[in-house]
């Protein structure tokens, strides 16, 4: 004799989706003569998904560039630069900081050349991004953050400057966050 009615479990809740019955045999489960005996249990299916509501778009400063520039990032005249096996590590570590922040398309960090005069951009750490949203997240994340002891400055840097190699454009180092 049946307490409840077949399709109506005792243990269904007053929510949206019903408790669904499903039949099944079990190996484990046997008669004395082998057969599987047969049993009845109870699911409830996911709740149908919501539509994935679209973001605002970030409300992005004038000047927002892909490309961001990270000043007093590393000094003119360190051995990283210099050593080609330090430079490499020093190129990995800051890709794969870079890469939280968006679709990473180039990372630059100009080294000295063989003139006694340093190279322009040398101490600069330049990021170039795959849209405008990865490149902003990077300058607000990184900006006033430490490295080596020393405080970065992250700024956005003109894309056709970038572009054609001139890393000697001035940044705004003194810049609060």
């Amino acid at each position: 004799m049946d307490n409840y009615p077949r399709n109506n479990p005792p243990w269904t809740y007053d929510d949206s989706q019903p408790w669904i019955p499903f039949f099944y045999q079990s190996p484990y489960d046997a008669r004395a003569d082998g057969t599987p005996v047969p049993g009845i249990m109870y699911y409830r299916p996911h709740p149908p998904r919501q539509p994935e509501q679209s973001r605002p778009a970030p409300v992005l400063e004038d000047g927002a560039t892909k490309v961001v520039c990270l000043a007093q990032m590393i000094s003119a005249d360190a051995e990283d630069l210099r050593d080609d096996e330090l430079y490499e590590d020093l190129v990995d570590e800051v890709e794969d900081e870079a890469w939280k922040f968006g679709h990473l398309m180039s990372v630059v960090i100009p080294r000295p050349g063989h003139a006694p005069a340093a190279a322009a951009g040398v101490g600069r750490v330049f990021l170039e991004y795959a849209d405008l949203e990865g490149s902003d997240r990077c300058k607000t994340k990184l900006h006033w953050r430490w490295f080596g002891g020393r405080r970065i400055v992250a700024a956005f840097y003109p894309k056709d400057k970038f572009a054609g190699g001139d890393y000697d454009v001035p940044v705004d180092e003194n810049s609060a966050p």
